[in-house]
């Protein structure tokens, strides 16, 4: 788990959304060896924010002493624009070399009312606490094994065409342990940590029936990679699931188990690779842009923003793309692609010059009732609503939604 890198992946599409971006952990438990020393904990915003996000931590440990045996921050950060920040657990060497009756023990750190930076700690389904499992070697003559997933949530990307669960034991065995596992492909969970309500359903090669699996532990070895091979269905979701949990009751031998239930996010994001937190809908990406401090920005700033990642503001020609674009303005006023055309100053065109086949204007819009409305800004007053406002700025505007071609299906 030290290692666990998720960096390159697109957290957008699973985490919770609100006015204000809640943050969490990743998972709810991790599990290390206690001689690999350190743990790298990982936390998620909903939106990227223009400023670091700084939140308090509070732990106690179940076997250990704090103070003495590990070293905690007593602050994690969401560095300034990403969705991903992380904070490192450090076991000193008396931590390392101790024992405990079942071969473990566990640390609990919970999200405390320190909070720098414009974001939530509240919210259904939300993650505030996280445990640290820490294996090694048992002082008990009974029960003495412990075992666990690696994490309890994994998350990874069809395009990958893989996922791979780890299971570790605090101590080998002297026979291969048979651990039943079942995979449900149908649960759903709860909607809450997701970007949309959407159907969870995902094809598992080799694991489409949901009767009881099994994995086998070689004797002698302490860890297993349970592999699963993804499908990819070309159909751009923005994440699909499934759970893998372990049957207790049926394991070959005697092991306490600690984390016994894997969930498994797919990002579907292949056709974006570059843009983190893009929306893919019929060809193209949608992403929004901003200042630093999400300050007021103007029309002429967001065009730049868009070029700089080779876009330009959202061109709609539909409900669907006008739905898909108040989305991803995070339900906030932005800038659109359309202006008021120099050559009938009572008609809108799109930047590139075409007509609109499509609007949704607010009622007795456009106006033009400051005399100099040349720009669109979409979510006025309702979800969706456009209103034409002067492009040098408007307090209300904070954002632009920029539109790409996506990579094509035929390249990938």
């Amino acid at each position: 788990m030290g290692n666990y890198d998720v960096s390159s992946i697109d957290m957008s599409s699973l985490l919770i959304q609100g006015f204000e971006p809640i943050v969490q952990w990743q998972s709810e438990q991790v599990t290390i060896y206690a001689e690999e020393k350190t743990a790298t904990l990982f936390l998620e915003i909903a939106e990227p924010r223009g400023r670091d996000v700084t939140i308090g931590l509070l732990s106690y440990g179940v076997g250990l002493t704090i103070h003495d045996d590990i070293t905690i921050p007593e602050t994690a950060t969401i560095p300034e624009g990403k969705y991903v920040g992380s904070v490192n657990v450090t076991l000193h060497d008396d931590a390392v070399e101790g024992s405990s009756e079942n071969g473990y023990r566990k640390i609990r750190i919970k999200f405390s009312e320190v909070l720098k930076g414009k974001a939530s700690l509240g919210g259904y389904g939300y993650r505030e606490i996280i445990d640290v499992n820490i294996l090694g070697p048992a002082t008990s003559e009974t029960g003495c094994h412990s075992g666990s997933f690696r994490t309890s949530r994994v998350i990874a990307n069809e395009g990958d065409g893989s996922a791979v669960l780890t299971l570790i034991v605090n101590e080998p065995f002297d026979e291969d342990l048979v651990i039943p596992y079942r995979v449900n492909l149908e649960w759903t969970g709860t909607t809450s940590h997701a970007r949309h309500e959407i159907d969870y359903m995902y094809r598992v090669a080799h694991h489409e029936e949901m009767g009881y699996k099994r994995a086998i532990l070689p004797a002698g070895e302490t860890s297993l990679d349970v592999p699963f091979q993804l499908r990819d269905d070309d159909i751009p979701e923005d994440v699909e699931q499934f759970m893998v949990q372990i049957n207790r009751d049926n394991l070959s031998h005697r092991i306490n188990i600690l984390t016994d239930t894997v969930i498994v996010d797919i990002v579907d994001n292949d056709r974006c690779p570059d843009t983190p937190g893009a929306q893919y809908y019929d060809g193209s990406c949608y992403f929004k842009v901003f200042l630093p401090g999400e300050v007021v920005i103007s029309a002429d700033e967001a065009i730049n923003r868009c070029h700089d990642q080779g876009g330009y503001l959202a061109i709609i020609e539909s409900e669907v793309e006008n739905t898909i674009v108040s989305d991803t303005a995070d339900l906030k006023q932005a800038w659109i692609g359309a202006i008021r055309d120099p050559d009938d100053q009572d008609t809108f065109i799109w930047s590139d010059g075409s007509s609109l086949v499509f609007d949704c204007w607010r009622q007795r819009e456009p106006n033009n009732r400051l005399g100099n409305e040349n720009c669109v800004k979409i979510n006025y007053v309702r979800l969706g609503f456009w209103n034409d406002t002067p492009c040098q700025g408007d307090k209300q505007v904070r954002f632009g939604v920029c539109e790409k071609p996506a990579v094509s299906s035929d390249s990938m």
